[in-house]
């Protein structure tokens, strides 16, 4: 192969790199970008290992990660949430 050519392939390898990087640098703003509107909610149910100690059910909701801007403008969103399962106890647990 001429060395000229060969240059060239290589710069062509480089540009395609360049591309597939920058690629992957807009995947992970737009992800930082959406992951801020997701509010992942997970439910747990414990049993007391004993009966009788517990005479009613308690229903906690724990709160975290709430520095990002989403929530800040839109906490109604995540009002609604809360209230909607009738807490006995709120809890806002930092990082």
């Amino acid at each position: 192969m001429d060395s000229r050519l060969h240059v060239l392939w290589q710069e062509g390898e480089a540009v395609i790199y360049l591309y597939i990087f920058a690629g992957l640098i807009i995947l992970f703003f737009l992800w930082s970008f959406l992951e801020q509107k997701i509010i992942v909610k997970t439910e747990y149910n414990i049993e007391p290992k004993e009966p009788g100690i517990l005479t009613r059910n308690f229903t906690f909701v724990v709160i975290s990660d709430l520095h990002n801007t989403y929530l800040r403008k839109n906490y109604k969103v995540l009002l609604q949430k809360i209230f909607a399962k009738d807490p006995d106890f709120v809890i806002i647990a930092g990082d």
